[in-house]
């Protein structure tokens, strides 16, 4: 079992486009319903989910937007990452 520190450790190496995905595949949402929703284009967000660029600040906001409002949460500090938003009852 990993101790705090380590498992801190390895939470830090979470990078955003592995965030991305991630939140869309909770969400079940596809990368062109992302795009649509963002207004960036496909491609935009598969270079970004791959690794290969980072996508301007407004960009980011917007992906980020999308995905919030679909009903993701991300978390920050010590441990990034995300979770989906309980339904309010």
């Amino acid at each position: 079992m990993l101790e705090a520190a380590q498992t801190a450790q390895c939470a830090s190496l979470i990078a955003p486009y592995m965030l991305c995905r991630a939140a869309r595949g909770l969400l079940d949402m596809n990368q062109i319903e992302l795009a649509a929703g963002a207004s960036v284009s496909k491609n935009v967000i598969v270079d970004f989910e791959k690794g290969r660029s980072n996508p301007t600040r407004n960009n980011l906001a917007a992906n980020q937007r999308v995905l919030e409002e679909a009903g993701v949460e991300f978390s920050n500090g010590d441990a990034p990452g995300l979770r989906l938003r309980k339904k309010k009852r």
